[in-house]
């Protein structure tokens, strides 16, 4: 396992840098500052990561987004491609860079989406109000094409892929500051998408997921609500592409982010939203999981909530411990550092999950996702902070070792183009 040798800043550095450039971008705002002699000393800050065959050789990758800090918003962004040695599993070299649009941030997705056969790159550009997608060229795996750019709303947080119209080729639900905008992609021009449909759900939403909610065969919407609910959109099945008004589901305090899958094996998709908790000091947080009722399709189960550390921010489902059992791993923002929390599903009552096993991870490790990531058999857990990973300890499978960095995008030299 590769790890970089340059040292990563204090996390009480980190928070003060972070901190001075938000308050830059205050004073810009205000009108009381934030001009010509303000400086700070520029850094690139990780701001969304996904897992993915990025160049074709049959090993998953990593694709992270950062935003480049040199003074107030907007800043630039870039996408920078991790590849996993074909010949020494688990380690990971920067191999390239690619620009999008300005603070690109949220679930980035990697996805075939042009039909091709190779994946592509999907991400969320906040002060842009746009997605970027890097295509892939088929003929030099590793490599994209420049960004193309689409509208996403206003302020779009994070974005997702699937078929959302039963025409059988990819399209792209984007969350945003007034619900979400679904991009359908062109039959007849793969790759290109019609005039974005905007659909106003009436607060903001940071996260969004594709699945089958209730066994039409149909893809539904689910995203991150108010205070305490999340929402789902089922699709009028006799009018693909169209959606009912938005179903309101119990969760805890704060919903952050939103993930499907099947954890009771019933053939059914479930729910899990993480929770932020308390606004003032992250208490409070954890994660709902809601089991579809398979008995009324489209209903659920009341909802079960657990604990994790405090300002959960991003929730992921996988097999963790190889049991074959989804399980779910949870990022949690709490200062001075940042913890990954893990949630492995009691075989014996399936749907249900043991009390969280608690990760270092970091300074804000707002983004995870998980896959096998050195090619033991088992997931390991990628942090967008560095980024790193949490090895998965193959001698005692549900156990994590400590994080491994492979990369340090928070350096005033890192690459910014």
């Amino acid at each position: 396992m590769k790890i970089q040798s340059k040292q990563r800043p204090s996390t009480i550095l980190r928070f003060l840098l972070v901190l001075f450039t938000a308050l830059l971008g205050l004073a810009a705002i205000i009108g009381s500052g934030g001009g010509g002699g303000d400086t700070i000393p520029a850094f690139s800050l990780e701001s969304g990561i996904a897992i993915g065959d990025l160049d074709q050789d049959g090993n998953p990758d990593i694709a992270l987004a950062a935003r480049y800090l040199a003074g107030p918003p907007p800043h630039p962004g870039t996408v920078y491609l991790f590849l996993q040695s074909e010949v020494n599993p688990g380690e990971f070299n920067l191999s390239s860079s690619y620009g999008v649009g300005n603070d690109p941030w949220g679930d980035l997705k990697i996805e075939d989406v042009d039909g091709d056969g190779v994946n592509d790159i999907v991400v969320a550009n906040s002060q842009s109000n746009s997605i970027s997608i890097l295509y892939q060229d088929p003929g030099r795996p590793g490599n994209f094409f420049p960004a193309r750019n689409y509208s996403g709303g206003v302020h779009p947080n994070s974005v997702a892929t699937g078929d959302l119209n039963a025409d059988n080729i990819i399209d792209v639900a984007v969350a945003n500051a007034n619900g979400i905008s679904v991009l359908f992609q062109d039959p007849v021009t793969p790759g290109s998408f019609l005039s974005t449909t905007n659909i106003v759900a009436g607060f903001p939403a940071g996260s969004v997921a594709i699945a089958d909610l209730n066994a039409d065969g149909a893809s539904d919407i689910a995203i991150d609500g108010d205070t305490s609910d999340i929402f789902v959109f089922f699709q009028n099945p006799f009018q693909p592409g169209e959606f009912f008004p938005p179903v309101n589901l119990p969760a805890g305090s704060y919903p952050s982010s939103v993930a499907v899958g099947d954890l009771d094996e019933d053939g059914y998709n479930d729910i899990v939203a993480a929770n932020r908790g308390s606004p003032s000091d992250g208490s409070n947080a954890g994660v709902s999981v809601l089991i579809q009722n398979s008995a009324s399709p489209g209903s659920f189960l009341p909802t079960k909530n657990y604990a994790t550390t405090n300002s959960a921010q991003k929730v992921v489902v996988e097999d963790l411990n190889g049991d074959t059992h989804l399980d779910l791993a949870v990022s949690n923002t709490t200062l001075p550092s940042g913890t990954v929390s893990v949630l492995l599903q009691d075989a014996s009552s399936p749907g249900t999950f043991f009390p969280a096993g608690s990760y270092f991870a970091g300074f804000q490790p707002y983004f995870i996702a998980a896959k096998d990531l050195d090619r033991d058999g088992l997931a390991d857990i990628a942090v967008s902070e560095g980024p790193s990973i949490l090895f998965q300890d193959p001698n005692t499978p549900g156990t994590f070792l400590p994080i491994s960095i492979i990369g340090n995008l928070f350096d005033s030299s890192a690459d910014d183009d």
